[in-house]
């Protein structure tokens, strides 16, 4: 393909239908496993560097269980917000809080919410026996966790507590390991110039105006700054737009 050319992406509609778009700038602010799976079909498929830098961060396996509650029964504990970590497999227990009731109103309501998460490669395996239906149901969406999994959480939330923990009243669980996700975050690969490849993936191809950027691409890998900073350098730096107003003069986007 021509540099300054036009580039073509073709799209599957809810029919079933293809259907072809043409564009002069593409940004990919994608996961490190779908893009690999997208390289192929693109001019990147043909550029050495780039399927080198495509290699160079790996997906971190984690889970997310989130856990709704009558009473923040962690009050008892003197807790109010924050996380507790442990070295049982729910590896850390986040306290969300309860809402304050709503001006005026008699609502005792008090119905708080906790997460589970962060479960590691150490640990996923622990939680594969329940987390393997839900992976082969299809696409990662949020599910009701297995009853058998959720009493498992709750006796290791017990046992980290000190106290009966309630059942929760809801609960919804979803894994990241399927695709198009790969992964709940990323991390550099070691020996990996991440001050080199992060400005590279901003264009890979110089004059295709094709740019890639996100969390996977970021120094600040895990986190949603990560991928916001590496969006925001792209435009700026391969846009030409201008800062949102709301933003910091000069502020640190990364390499």
């Amino acid at each position: 393909m021509a540099r300054g050319a036009p580039l073509a992406l073709t799209f599957e509609t809810g029919d079933g239908r293809p259907t072809k778009i043409l564009a002069k700038r593409v940004v990919l602010a994608m996961p490190q496993s779908a893009l690999a799976k997208l390289a192929p079909h693109t001019p990147l498929a043909d550029d050495t560097r780039f399927v080198d830098d495509l290699s160079t961060v790996y997906a971190i396996p984690l889970f997310h269980l989130l856990l709704a509650y009558e009473r923040p029964w962690w009050e008892e504990l003197g807790i109010e917000f924050g996380r507790s970590a442990t070295d049982l497999p729910i590896q850390a227990c986040f306290y969300f809080g309860t809402d304050p009731p709503a001006p005026g109103s008699r609502d005792p309501n008090r119905r708080s919410l906790a997460m589970i998460g962060y479960s590691s490669a150490e640990t996923i395996s622990f939680w594969d026996g329940y987390l393997r239906p839900l992976r082969d149901a299809g696409d990662p969406v949020p599910r009701e966790p297995p009853a058998a999994m959720a009493r498992e959480v709750t006796r290791q939330l017990s046992m980290l507590h000190g106290i009966a923990v309630p059942e929760p009243y809801w609960a919804r669980l979803i894994d990241w390991r399927g695709e198009p996700f790969g992964g709940a975050s990323h991390r550099w690969a070691v020996g990996a110039r991440s001050w080199e490849v992060i400005p590279r993936m901003r264009e890979p191809l110089p004059g295709l105006g094709l740019h890639v950027c996100g969390e996977a691409w970021s120094d600040c890998q895990g986190w949603v700054e990560g991928g916001l900073r590496s969006s925001e350098r792209v435009f700026q730096d391969k846009l030409g737009m201008r800062p949102p107003e709301w933003l910091a003069a000069d502020p640190y986007l990364g390499p």
